[in-house]
């Protein structure tokens, strides 16, 4: 099975699978924090019009993580706040 990084843990994924997809099934809900109240945030609508499953991927922030793909490329972080 492949693997991409988040927060430094390996994830697993199947081919065409979104990363939201991929957190969820391994357990992982938190994708962000907003800045002020530190609530956590996670996916909500899965169809990119909202901004609660924001991270951080290879270095850009405010990447939507239910448009993207899956890949063992990726590293990604949660994300603090919308920038």
């Amino acid at each position: 099975m492949k693997h991409f990084k988040f927060d430094d843990e390996n994830i697993p994924f199947h081919d065409g699978e979104s990363v939201a997809a991929a957190l969820l099934r391994a357990g992982k809900w938190r994708f962000r924090e907003t800045r002020k109240t530190k609530e956590d945030r996670s996916l909500f609508c899965g169809i990119g019009h909202c901004f609660d499953c924001i991270v951080v991927v290879n270095g850009e922030i405010n990447q939507r993580a239910c448009l993207l793909e899956a890949d063992e490329k990726l590293s990604i972080r949660k994300q603090l706040g919308v920038n």
